[in-house]
């Protein structure tokens, strides 16, 4: 957390340094913005400046505005408006291309900052953070979704988009009673969209960015798990440099769907409705139990 001190003024203003020090309200706020500078509607100094002006409460032209409210000099408004610069522009990462610098929005926290979400009086309920609450068929669902709106917004289809995200967050958002979220029924998701077709652009877009790290940092990240550390990457291979060159044809699998059938024909979690409502997490154990033996049995 940054601390802005302003003594001449007696006034001290905290401004968060990580997605994980904000509250939703700023989490929002921040993504507003950044949403703009995404699509090019926007400066990243413009960005900084509104961020800044956001967090702190202040509005409007930001001279007027520091002056008024902090009763500072002409001299420190120029440093406020660095510090602005200095202190807001973390959601973003820089990096030069071709000489040039780039920006590029990094929402990097596996919190779930939209547990509950309310739509007119009524509440739906979301996942826990870092997804610990899904399951696999929410999972195969959800990443069904969440790769036709890329598809989407690829071929500029921006109805097939919007849909696409509604039935992504559908998957993860339903009715429940005391914040505990009714069980996934696929089938049932089209009386939730409703609701969701309802909820703040922004919102559901953060919903989308924060799933995408979430699913990163469980194929990329070692986990503790009931006091056990997890590698789940051995999992989820990287391409090989003659696989990213085009140069060697990466093997294609049968994906989510392909596991589904093999761990059900196993019968260790049950049939195949009974090992799709089975925990992500237990199933990603399962899977990684089963790669380290296949690995030692094959250095026999």
């Amino acid at each position: 957390m940054h601390t802005l001190e302003i003594p001449e003024a007696n006034k001290k203003i905290e401004l968060p340094s990580s997605w994980n020090e904000c509250t939703t309200d700023q989490v929002m706020d921040i993504v507003s913005e950044a949403f703009l500078v995404m699509n090019g509607d926007q400066k990243i100094e413009d960005f900084t400046r509104r961020t800044f002006c956001r967090l702190t409460g202040l509005k409007s032209n930001v001279s007027y505005q520091f002056k008024r409210r902090l009763g500072t000099t002409h001299r420190q408004d120029e440093m406020l408006c660095i510090l602005a610069a200095q202190l807001c522009l973390w959601p973003f990462r820089v990096k030069k291309e071709n000489g040039q610098k780039m920006y590029e929005f990094q929402f990097d926290t596996f919190v779930n900052f939209f547990r509950e979400i309310t739509v007119g009086k009524q509440s739906i309920y979301g996942p826990e953070d870092l997804l610990q609450d899904i399951t696999f068929s929410e999972f195969q669902w959800a990443n069904n979704y969440f790769k036709e709106h890329d598809r989407c917004n690829k071929e500029n289809d921006f109805e097939g988009a919007m849909d696409s995200l509604d039935q992504f967050v559908a998957c993860f958002y339903r009715p429940g009673t005391k914040g505990k979220r009714s069980p996934f029924d696929h089938g049932s998701l089209g009386g939730t969209l409703p609701l969701i077709a309802k909820i703040p652009y922004i919102k559901k877009f953060c919903i989308l960015l924060w799933y995408s790290y979430c699913v990163q940092v469980i194929q990329t990240t070692p986990l503790e798990i009931q006091g056990i550390e997890i590698d789940f990457s051995i999992l989820f291979p990287k391409p090989t440099k003659a696989e990213l060159l085009g140069l060697e044809k990466r093997k294609q699998g049968l994906g989510w769907q392909g596991t589904l059938f093999d761990i059900a024909e196993s019968g260790v979690f049950g049939n195949i409705e009974q090992t799709e409502q089975t925990s992500l997490f237990t199933i990603l154990v399962y899977m990684y139990k089963k790669q380290i033996e296949n690995l030692k049995a094959s250095q026999k």
